[in-house]
């Protein structure tokens, strides 16, 4: 069964956890909030095991293999190459934050954004028909994956220029 959108649920504290979820409330499998080395998830009673990197990211479920390359780490990739079990595919950039993915074909197969809140809502929208329920869990992962490393990087970048103006201001009025 394929879905029309999918996103993810808030991150429970306790269990660093977060729900994959399809249509706003059916819960596809409870995921760890970070992914580190290879990980093994139960999504609808398969077991799935994943396994990430700066620029890359992969899936196995039972004999099928999802992954996902990109030249630059997530944060500031611009196109992601995709293999869905054969099908050939990608994710483009298209603006500051929103993202499209595409077959070989040029076929859109649906779409994510980080704008808006698209970090703590993140929603990925599927074009209806065109991916099977297997490849829209690998793109909601690889939404996820993109949005994150980017807030991350950016986290970063503002830290580091509070922290280097702080310094220039301690210095000025001193």
């Amino acid at each position: 069964m394929a879905w029309n959108y999918t996103g993810w649920g808030r991150r429970n504290r306790s269990e660093k956890t977060v729900e994959l979820i399809a249509e706003g409330s059916q819960t596809l499998g409870t995921f760890p909030a970070q992914l580190q080395g290879i990980t093994q998830v139960e999504v609808q009673g398969q077991p799935w095991k994943f396994s990430q990197g700066h620029t890359t990211l992969g899936a196995e479920v039972g004999e099928r293999r999802f992954d996902a390359s990109a030249e630059k780490k997530f944060s500031s990739a611009k196109e992601i190459e995709l293999n869905l079990n054969g099908r050939k595919a990608r994710a483009v950039c298209e603006k500051r934050s929103d993202w499209v993915y595409e077959d070989a074909d040029g076929t859109k197969l649906g779409q994510f954004s980080g704008g808006n809140n698209g970090v703590r809502n993140s929603y990925t929208e599927f074009e209806v028909g065109n991916t099977n329920a297997d490849e829209q869990v690998f793109l909601s992962l690889l939404s996820r994956t993109v949005l994150e490393s980017k807030l991350s990087s950016m986290s970063v970048a503002l830290i580091a220029s509070l922290l280097l103006i702080s310094v220039f201001l301690v210095l000025v009025f001193l």
